[in-house]
């Protein structure tokens, strides 16, 4: 109970400070952009394959790792140079805490994005073709906000790994979108090549069982995060973390 208390009060403070850098002009820019390109844009683009494809699964899933990368830089590396690291680590806090609730933070802000793109897709179609309102396929339906959350929990583990070693902000989100490109590349690869062979992605997925998509994808994500903690968690010694 002591570890959930002390991860639950690092996980408001992050967010408390993400918000408040977001209240200028370019903060409330950078959110409604990702709000209207996955909330509107894409269903928008995508069409009624929005609603019956697997496809979109895997923007749900990569969502959360592009939302969250100015918030998951800072998480150590921007507090190394606002120097609160320091008195962050001054506090009886335990080091999973801290851990834990900086992953939390990051993990609750980019599934509520993805929360918000499932939600706004079927209304936004709706009102644009002004067809009745018609909802997800149930491999999609239920699998989405799973696929969503695992994404955002894996971004905020890796961002939280990267930050914990990285110098300055700007240093950790470099290392975050070399991260982001390492898992994009091969998918770009992929589609590409189907692609070049003419062969349609949405009638690929569509011939694979929703759910075994559903179970792959979290599965994937899953380990993903299970390495990234573990490795930071090994990595996380104050005395080295104050000395760097």
């Amino acid at each position: 109970m002591a570890l959930l208390r002390d991860a639950t009060t690092v996980m408001w403070k992050d967010l408390k400070v993400s918000l408040r850098a977001n209240r200028g002009i370019g903060g409330v820019l950078y959110l409604a952009f990702w709000a209207l390109l996955f909330g509107a844009g894409l269903p928008l683009l995508m069409g009624e394959t929005w609603l019956t494809s697997p496809e979109v699964l895997f923007v749900w899933a990569w969502l959360p790792l592009y939302v969250v990368t100015p918030m998951l830089g800072g998480a150590f590396a921007g507090e190394r140079e606002l120097h609160t690291l320091e008195t962050l680590l001054a506090t009886p806090l335990s080091n999973q805490a801290i851990l834990w609730g900086k992953i939390a933070a990051g993990a609750a802000y980019g599934w509520a994005y993805a929360l918000a793109s499932i939600v706004l897709g079927p209304f936004v179609i709706a009102l644009a073709t002004g067809s009745p309102l018609r909802l997800y396929r149930p491999p999609v339906a239920v699998g989405g906000p799973v696929v969503g959350l695992m994404g955002a929990v894996a971004g905020a583990s890796l961002g939280v790994l990267i930050s914990l070693r990285a110098g300055t902000n700007r240093e950790a989100q470099d290392g975050i979108s070399l991260a982001l490109m390492a898992f994009t590349i091969p998918i770009a690869a992929v589609r590409a090549g189907l692609q070049a062979l003419d062969v349609p992605v949405a009638d690929v997925l569509l011939a694979i069982n929703g759910w075994l998509l559903d179970l792959v994808l979290i599965a994937a994500l899953g380990v993903v995060s299970f390495v990234a903690v573990r490795i930071a968690r090994a990595r996380f010694v104050r005395t080295r973390l104050l000395l760097d």
